[in-house]
């Protein structure tokens, strides 16, 4: 073999191996962009994931504060008809005691006029004597 032949041959082999090398850093970068595709699609299910917590979260409070508003409502009505029930029965029994006073007073005046009417007999009675 001359030294032309083996420069070709060595030239061939390097071509070839240079190929192979290429080949293989395809494949390399292949399976790095597949690492990285697997990567994110891990971080976006991971950022869904978190997502989904933060709703039912959020979920829960607002029930949570619907639930307190609810019973505030509750409370704040039923403090109103104890109010008004309250206001009812005020209103009763001023009624009944303005109309006791009032029989009474008729009864009173009655009773003074009656006083008075006989007064008034006793002294008609006296000044008739005495003349």
């Amino acid at each position: 073999m001359t030294t032309v032949d083996l420069r070709m041959r060595l030239k061939k082999t390097s071509f070839k191996n240079q190929t192979i090398n290429d080949e293989v850093r395809k494949k390399e970068r292949k399976k790095e962009r597949k690492k990285e595709e697997s990567f994110r699609n891990t971080d976006r299910k991971k950022e869904i994931e978190r997502g989904k917590k933060d709703l039912i979260q959020a979920a829960h409070e607002d029930a949570k504060r619907l639930e307190d508003s609810k019973n505030a409502t509750l409370c704040f009505e039923e403090q109103r008809a104890i109010e008004k029930v309250r206001q009812q029965v005020s209103r009763l029994v001023m009624d009944r005691a303005l109309e006791t006073l009032k029989n009474l007073l008729s009864l009173d005046v009655d009773f003074h006029e009656h006083i008075i009417n006989y007064n008034i007999g006793l002294l008609k009675s006296m000044t008739i004597s005495k003349i």
